[in-house]
């Protein structure tokens, strides 16, 4: 999966295996579409390394970049969103220790609704107390 991530920030474009190329951050915020994909892909490699991508694009970013429209790119063909996917990558690496689970069986709330609408459902009992759902069951994990 991180071969398919393209990492942009700092005036760079840096795609797995590839040379960085320089980025001019404040001119793409004013792009979108097929010139922001022009702008990413400014070079025959990223061009390349975007064509054989096996899955969606992924995308790194730095905070700076974070309300550019990523989503509305056009490839000049379809919009990347629709024709293979885009998305974005977030660092997830913690920088303190997580601590570990406490032994014993673990309590999940799981809520699940019908969607049927019944008119005629009455969520009381005959004594217009709350009914049983059936919410009884337990699981141990």
């Amino acid at each position: 999966m991180r071969d398919s991530i393209l990492t942009i920030g700092e005036g760079l474009i840096q795609a797995p295996g590839l040379q960085p190329v320089q980025f001019d951050e404040d001119a793409s915020r004013e792009l979108e579409s097929q010139q922001l994909f022009d702008a990413i892909f400014c070079s025959d490699e990223l061009r390349d390394w975007y064509d054989n991508l096996p899955g969606p694009l992924l995308l790194a970013l730095s905070d700076d970049l974070q309300d550019t429209a990523w989503e509305s790119m056009h490839d000049g063909e379809g919009y990347i969103a629709v024709q293979r996917g885009i998305a974005r990558v977030v660092d997830t690496q913690c920088e303190h220790e997580v601590a570990p689970r406490a032994p014993g069986p673990i309590s999940v709330l799981v809520a699940l609704a019908s969607p049927v609408f019944d008119p005629d459902y009455d969520p009381c009992d005959a004594e217009g107390q709350p009914s049983d759902l059936g919410l009884h069951s337990r699981v141990h994990l």
